[in-house]
């Protein structure tokens, strides 16, 4: 391998390891946002059954 081939290999290494590193940025990002989605929709869940807990101890 040539020292211009190394570099230039070296080069689109350092291109890919950026690319990998945005990827995982925004796979973080999007794993947040669906965590952050469960959480409410169980949330509003537990909301909903305390409501009919409430409504059969007023019967």
């Amino acid at each position: 391998m040539t020292d211009v081939q190394f570099r230039e290999l070296m080069a689109a290494l350092r291109q890919h390891q950026s690319l990998l590193s945005d990827i995982q940025t925004e796979l973080a990002y999007l794993n947040k946002n669906v965590d952050e989605a469960k959480i409410s929709k169980s949330l509003k869940e537990i909301n909903e059954n305390l409501e009919i807990i409430g409504d059969k101890i007023s019967e």
